[in-house]
């Protein structure tokens, strides 16, 4: 649909660690209310994320990491380190699944302008 209304449009996905995303989400009236809940939550949150991303033509799809242009200093974000960790806790309870997605966003976000590939 935003690719009919405006044609050309770049998209940025920005990333944030699992455990970062559950101390984020936890309790609020529209999120998980557990680590089990986490878990089916962010694996379905980023596969239709996926989805998504895979309607958008190759190139006009970017993901970023968060923590990255907050130590880039880029767009006005501030590095603040001391958030960095919180839910840490739950970094072991995360089931593997949500960190292997992670990982997977994690290393488009490493690539060369941060721009999707064809797979």
């Amino acid at each position: 649909l935003l690719e009919r209304i405006l044609p050309g449009s770049q998209y940025y996905h920005v990333i944030r660690p699992p455990h970062d995303v559950y101390s984020s989400v936890l309790r609020r009236s529209w999120g998980p209310d557990n680590v089990a809940e986490f878990d089916a939550w962010y694996v379905d949150f980023m596969t239709r994320a996926w989805d998504s991303m895979k309607r958008v033509p190759i190139g006009q799809y970017h993901v970023l990491d968060l923590y990255d242009l907050a130590d880039r200093g880029e767009y006005g974000l501030t590095t603040d380190h001391a958030h960095r960790g919180r839910g840490a806790e739950h970094f072991d309870a995360i089931s593997q699944e949500c960190h292997e997605i992670y990982g997977h966003w994690r290393k488009l976000a490493e690539a060369p302008q941060s721009t999707t590939t064809e797979e």
